[in-house]
């Protein structure tokens, strides 16, 4: 069956229009610096599919000694070099009443910079401290620029986790209960707390912290929103230190002369005082002996899972 040629062209106009669909936005977005990717830009995009992994850039700096320990100014940000919304505040505290001075309010999108002065040549852990602004249940996610550069593609990714915590019983010290007698799920909330957070991968693929690598003088450190508001108390640049393994750790317990213990001591694992994710709450297991308590019928909360 032969085809109607007023179809057939009809099909050609039509995807000539798709095509050129797709390469305007492109155009314009390259004129403009934003594409149709909200605030994502094309140079951003050609970044993160040619950025290095952590571990490549580990093997640019193979002779790099660790630095020393460098206090970040909060409250001296770079205004010109900063696109968020920011706020300084003088004094914080948290939900237990835990203080911080000179602290600063950063809103969940845009950029701020702070200058940094190192005084020697070499890696530098980095570590900040902070406190959650909000009550979602997202996580605090920012990109890491030193340098007005993104160092490797895991630096794109940082994930500040929150401190939620369970609603429990306050006369059983447990679980609410519902008509049949079962253990509900308790409710879980957000409290504000600080926290400190040496930069790491989030995919946890590395075991220790990011070192970066900073020239003598003077240097930029910049985080820009990617998820949720912060509030930040402390950036602090430091050398990361190995841990001992086991068997060093026992030399040292026993040069001490510590002794084996005695006691037998019992955690509910299924009652933690905070968890880090909202996802994280207590479940039930009826497939084991050991988990306690159980019931033949009714639910009994004994583990903790998502």
């Amino acid at each position: 069956m032969r085809r109607n040629p007023t179809r057939r062209l009809m099909a050609f106009v039509l995807s000539l229009l798709m095509l050129v669909g797709c390469f305007v936005p492109a155009f314009a977005a390259d004129e403009t610096g934003a594409s149709s990717l909200g605030t994502t830009t094309l140079k951003d995009i050609s970044e993160s599919l040619n950025a290095i992994s952590y571990a490549t850039y580990r093997e640019k700096y193979p002779d790099a000694v660790r630095g020393v320990d460098v206090a970040v100014d909060i409250a001296a940000y770079i205004a010109d070099a900063t696109t968020a919304n920011v706020e300084l505040r003088a004094s914080v505290a948290d939900s237990f009443g835990d203080k911080r001075s000179n602290c600063l309010y950063v809103g969940d999108s845009g950029k701020v910079s702070w200058p940094v002065s190192i005084p020697k040549t070499g890696l530098y852990a980095m570590e900040i401290e902070y406190c959650s602004a909000s009550t979602k249940t997202n996580s605090i996610e920012r990109m890491l620029y030193i340098n007005d550069k993104v160092p490797f593609k895991e630096a794109r990714y940082l994930n500040l986790t929150k401190t939620w915590e369970h609603d429990y019983d306050e006369e059983t010290g447990r679980f609410e209960l519902d008509a049949t007698g079962s253990e509900l799920r308790p409710v879980t909330e957000v409290v504000q707390k600080w926290s400190k957070y040496s930069i790491a991968d989030a995919g946890t693929y590395y075991a220790n912290p990011f070192e970066f690598y900073f020239e003598e003088g003077e240097n930029t450190i910049s985080l820009e929103g990617v998820r949720e508001d912060i509030i930040i108390s402390a950036i602090r640049l430091y050398p990361y230190e190995d841990l001992p393994t086991y068997a060093e750790k026992l030399e040292e317990y026993a040069k001490r002369g510590y002794a084996e213990g005695t006691d037998v001591i019992h955690l509910d694992g299924e009652k933690p005082a905070y968890v880090s994710d909202y996802t994280i709450y207590p479940i039930y297991d009826r497939t084991s002996a050991i988990t306690e308590p159980q019931h033949a019928t009714k639910i009994m909360r004994n583990t903790i899972g998502s």
